[in-house]
C-alpha cells in the first residue's frame, strides 16, 4: 500500500507539468482557429504547422490546416492534410466528406490502386476506432482487470479471477492493434502530387520519356526510390518515374 501510494503521489505530481506543456498548444491552436474565422490563411498555417512540429496531432489540426491550404490554392497541400486527418481518424465522417468534396470540385477521381494488403485489412477491420479511442478502451480494460485482480486478493473468488483475465486479455489485444496501426501508419505507400502537373517518365532521369502526366492533389503509390525519383503507380498496370520533390508521402507523426 505505501508503495502504491507513493506511485500515485509521483503521478498526480506530474500533471501540473503536463497541464502546463499543453497549455501553450492549446493557446496557438485556438490563435490558428480565430486566425482562419478571420480569413488570415498564411498566419492561421503558420501556427498550426507550429502545434504539428511540437509533435502533437489530431484529425481536426490537420482538417484545419488542409482548409486553409485549399482557400490557399495550395490544392495538393490540401487534399495531403485532409488525407493525414483521415489516416489519424478514419471513422471521421466530416474529413471524409471534406476529402471527397475537394477531390469533386478539383475534378479528381479516387484511382484504384492496390496499396500495401496489411494496410487494407487494417483499414476494413480496425480503422472504425480512431488511435486515440483505442488507446482510451486499452487503458480502460486495463485498469478494471487489475482492479478485478486486486479485489479477488483480498477476497478470492473464482468469477472475479476469471473476468479480471478476460479483460487483461482484452487490453492485451487492443494493444496489438494499436501498435499494428501505428506500424502501418508509419509505413505508408501512397503519396500526394504537392506540386503538379509532374511529368511521369519511363525511367528515373530526366532525359527518359514523359509517358504521362499527373495533376496537384492526386494520389499514387509508391512501389520503389531511386535516388530523386519515386516508382509509382497511377492505376493497375500503369507505372512510372516520378521526381521526388513533386510529392509527398501521406503519413502522420
Amino acid at each position: 500500500m505505501k508503495y502504491s501510494a507513493q506511485i500515485l503521489t509521483l503521478l498526480l505530481g506530474l500533471l501540473p507539468i503536463s497541464k502546463a506543456y499543453m497549455q501553450p498548444l492549446e493557446k496557438i491552436y485556438k490563435d490558428a482557429v480565430g486566425e482562419t474565422e478571420k480569413g488570415n490563411y498564411n498566419d492561421a498555417i503558420i501556427l498550426f504547422e507550429s502545434v504539428l512540429t511540437s509533435g502533437s496531432e489530431s484529425a481536426a489540426l490537420y482538417n484545419n490546416l488542409a482548409y486553409c491550404y485549399y482557400a490557399n490554392n495550395k490544392f495538393g497541400l490540401a487534399i495531403l492534410n485532409f488525407e493525414k486527418a483521415a489516416l489519424v481518424d478514419p471513422a471521421n465522417q466530416d474529413v471524409q466528406k471534406n476529402l471527397m468534396s475537394v477531390r469533386q470540385t478539383l475534378g479528381l477521381t479516387q484511382k484504384s490502386i492496390s496499396g500495401n494488403p496489411a494496410h487494407i485489412m487494417l483499414q476494413h477491420y480496425t480503422y472504425f476506432l480512431s488511435l486515440d479511442q483505442l488507446m482510451f478502451i486499452c487503458t480502460a480494460l486495463l485498469v478494471v482487470s487489475l482492479l478485478l485482480f486486486s479485489i479477488n486478493f483480498y477476497v478470492p473468488n473464482n468469477v472475479l479471477r476469471y473476468a479480471g483475465t478476460v479483460l487483461l486479455i482484452g487490453s492485451l489485444s487492443t494493444l496489438f492493434v494499436v501498435y499494428f496501426q501505428i506500424v502501418v501508419r508509419n509505413s505508408s505507400t501512397k503519396a500526394v502530387v504537392i506540386t503538379g502537373p509532374a511529368d511521369v517518365r519511363s525511367a528515373a532521369s530526366n532525359n527518359a520519356k514523359v509517358i504521362n502526366s499527373i495533376t496537384e492533389g492526386e494520389t499514387v503509390l509508391l512501389l520503389d526510390s531511386f535516388e530523386g525519383w519515386y516508382k509509382v503507380e497511377l492505376s493497375p498496370g500503369n507505372k512510372g518515374w516520378v521526381a521526388k520533390d513533386a510529392l509527398e508521402i501521406i503519413k502522420s507523426l
